[in-house]
């Protein structure tokens, strides 16, 4: 029996996504894409899964498409979990060795906070390759100019430098990677859920839509909110100085 390229597990409210093909440097086939979509819609309907950790098994997180040509675009689509609207979760990625090409996407846009190990390197290789697999709208996240400069140059980018322009959260040393995802993962899975996730839909929803209709939203998602078990259990937890018990309405 062949192992599974993608395992699914949870504890303490916290589901653990691992890319699992260390021999490939984790490169996203046809088979580990679907794999991949499978797992954001369990995540999102996982009753007992506040926050998802994102990381690769062996000494690379993700080194982008497989070129073994074992990939389709309809699979690749999959690994895109269209985030503050299928999954609202918060999905925390961590990054040792380096996150390539499609890779790059599934680290830095398909996760909501990153952490990456001081000797990580970021690389949009595809002009050097000649694909476009992967592409996305890189000036979402990072400076118009570094932006042509990182896709159409396909150099590196040090975890130094993605933590300069903001791509990243924090940079750790390589051994502590993995352990410092879960510690973010800790503190959102002791948070109030229906904020995260009413957070993470406005956030993602600005970047395309106008202030009327963010204003909307903003109402719709702000008055359940206030009107919540969390709420109360919220403020009675500051008044009495204790830590509160979310439960998630």
């Amino acid at each position: 029996m062949s192992k599974p390229v993608l395992i699914y597990s949870v504890k303490d409210s916290i589901a653990h996504i691992m890319l699992n093909r260390p021999e490939k440097r984790n490169a996203l086939n046809s088979e580990l894409c679907i794999e991949l979509g499978k797992a954001w819609k369990r995540f999102q309907n996982d009753p007992d899964a506040r926050v998802a950790v994102v990381s690769g098994a062996g000494k690379v997180f993700c080194a982008g498409a497989d070129l073994g040509f074992d990939l389709t675009i309809e699979a690749l689509t999959q690994i895109f979990p269209d985030n503050g609207y299928a999954v609202c979760k918060p999905i925390v990625c961590a990054v040792q060795g380096g996150a390539l090409g499609v890779g790059f996407s599934l680290a830095i846009k398909c996760c909501d906070l990153t952490v990456m190990g001081d000797s990580a390197i970021l690389a949009y290789p595809e002009s050097k390759i000649g694909t476009l697999g992967g592409i996305i709208d890189h000036t979402a996240v990072m400076p118009f100019k570094v932006a042509l400069e990182f896709t159409m140059t396909g150099e590196p980018i040090s975890s130094s430098r993605a933590y300069e322009l903001g791509l990243i959260n924090k940079v750790v040393k390589d051994e502590e990677v993995l352990e410092e995802a879960f510690r973010f993962a800790r503190i959102l899975a002791g948070n109030a859920p229906m904020v995260l996730e009413a957070l993470k839909y406005c956030y993602y929803k600005t970047q395309n839509t106008s202030k009327d209709d963010y204003r909307r939203d903003t109402e719709r998602l702000i008055k359940p909110i206030m009107e919540s078990e969390d709420f109360k259990e919220g403020v009675l937890a500051f008044i009495e100085k204790r830590k509160p018990n979310f439960v998630g309405r």
